[in-house]
Parts: C-alpha cells; structure tokens; sequence
C-alpha cells in the first residue's frame, strides 16, 4: 500500500504530524497551502492529480485536459519542501495500475552516463516521497477529515477548491533501499 521512490536511506521513517493538503498545488491560480507557510518537520498528504469542477473540467485549465500538477510530482515535492516539510505522501486512486509501470520503469536496463564523482551524489532525490493506495489514502483522510478519501474529493469537487487539514498520526514505515546498477 506504500511504495518509497525517493528516500535517504534504508531504516525506519516516521510520520507524524501529517497535514493534508487536499491536492499538493501551490499555483498563482489555485493554491492548497492557503495558510501552510510552515510545515516544519510535518510530513504532507495529498492527492495526485488536480482538481475538477462539478461539471468534470479541471479548474486549473478550465477544460478537459489536465495542467501540468497532474504528472509532474517535482512540483508537488517542490511546494511542500518549500514550506520546510519532512516528506510527502501523494495518494493514488490509481494505484494498484500505477505500481507496475513504476517498478518496471524503475528496474528496467537504463542508459547510464558516466558523470564525475561529484555530480553521482546528486543522482537520487533527498525529499522523500511515498505513492500511496486508496486504502491509506482512506485512513489518512479519516484521521484529518474524519471521511473516507472518496467522499472527501467529492465534496472538493462540488465546492471547486479542497481543504486542507491536520491529521493526528504517528505511523512507523520500514524501508530498505536497494540500488543496483
């Protein structure tokens, strides 16, 4: 239900303190962090994708297409970073399609370019962000909301903007790192 892409070492994370910041976007024409300028040592929750109007167009483009939150989660990290969080867990309502393609596009044979010694210690990202299910998606949503995950987005949807919440939890997560070249 949690797959780690991007982490700084193998061991025990822990979460607490996680703000749930409806769908991660910080934009001059839609912005979920209204009022999380600091999110210090805070872990943030939101959903992946963007937001849609009741009518199903997405209100950051004001049509059927998506903008650019929707697959582009640097920017997502970027935001919450920004605001000084610890990590960011961003739910998938596609999740168990989305896994998949994530662990054969990470394990596939990939071209590898020989840089110089100090540019290979930028190669992974620090922040560290986890893909999560719908069913943690639902725990975390019941902890800040107290509403399963789908009821929430549908609300978002009737209202056209999400709503941003705290939610009191402390969970442990073991992760292992393992690179191979």
């Amino acid at each position: 239900d949690l797959f780690c892409l991007a982490t700084r070492d193998s061991g025990i994370v822990t979460i607490r303190d996680i703000v749930f910041v409806g769908y991660g976007i910080d934009d001059n024409r839609y912005n979920d962090y209204t009022g999380q300028d600091d999110l210090q040592g805070k872990w943030v929750g939101c959903v992946a994708g963007e937001p849609k109007t009741s009518k199903g167009l997405y209100v950051l483009t004001g049509t059927n297409e998506p903008g650019v939150w929707t697959d582009e989660v640097g920017r997502k990290m970027a935001a919450a970073e920004k605001r000084g969080a610890s990590g960011i867990l961003l739910i998938r309502q596609d999740y168990d399609s989305f896994i998949p393609r994530i662990r054969f596009w990470r394990e596939a044979p990939q071209m590898m370019l020989d840089f110089p010694e100090e540019m290979k210690k930028n190669e992974e990202p620090s922040f560290p962000y986890f893909f999560v299910s719908p069913r943690i998606g639902d725990v975390l949503s019941k902890a800040a909301f107290g509403k399963k995950l789908e009821k929430i987005i549908s609300s978002w949807e009737k209202k056209g903007q999400a709503k941003t919440s705290a939610a009191d939890n402390e969970r442990e997560i073991h992760v292992e790192r393992t690179i191979e070249r």
